[in-house]
């Protein structure tokens, strides 16, 4: 009888090793997907800058509230050199949208009205071509703690709640899978 409790008592503290090293491994690939979509957001910044002072030594006289670029074409990424596929949000799957365009009258807008990603027709990435602003949605898998901390880290952010940024006004275009 001695002999059966020890060994439970063994099977039991191994099955907690376990499950300790297994939570710490998850938590590891969580922050590497965090900072692989930060590092995303980061490019799609930089390829918009880029992008806006090859527009303006174009177009001097173009319009202060016309926005430069409307859209974010994957096909900047291998013209530019900067890779054979654009950035990808590491914390949600591939079969979404690749990134969506912020409505005319959400112009005004610095955070995407849904800001977590809880439908496949949701795109991974916002952009507010009027405000230069990219945003990566993040997934609505994790608790409400966690999904404001990964979208503020994510996105250099401070924001209080994922839940009260904006309401929806319109709906916006979205560019499917690069």
């Amino acid at each position: 009888m001695r002999f059966l409790q020890a060994l439970l008592i063994v099977v039991m503290v191994g099955g907690i090793v376990v499950l300790m090293h297994d939570s710490r491994r998850r938590d590891a690939l969580f922050d590497a997907d965090v900072r692989e979509t930060r590092d995303a957001v980061v490019q799609l910044q930089r390829l918009l800058a880029l992008h806006e002072v090859l527009e303006q030594q174009g177009h001097a006289d173009r319009a202060v509230d016309r926005p430069v670029a409307t859209t974010i074409d994957p096909e900047w990424f291998r013209r530019l050199q900067l890779g054979d596929a654009p950035p990808r949000n590491a914390l949600l799957d591939g079969r979404r949208p690749w990134i969506e365009i912020a409505a005319d009258t959400n112009r005004s807008l610095e955070h995407p009205p849904r800001p977590i990603a809880t439908s496949e027709s949701d795109a991974a990435f916002w952009y507010n071509p009027y405000r230069g602003i990219v945003r990566a949605r993040v997934p609505a898998a994790l608790s409400e703690p966690e999904a404001l901390d990964a979208y503020n880290t994510i996105n250099g952010t401070t924001v209080h709640s994922l839940f009260h940024l904006s309401a929806p006004q319109a709906v916006a275009r979205t560019t499917d899978r690069p």
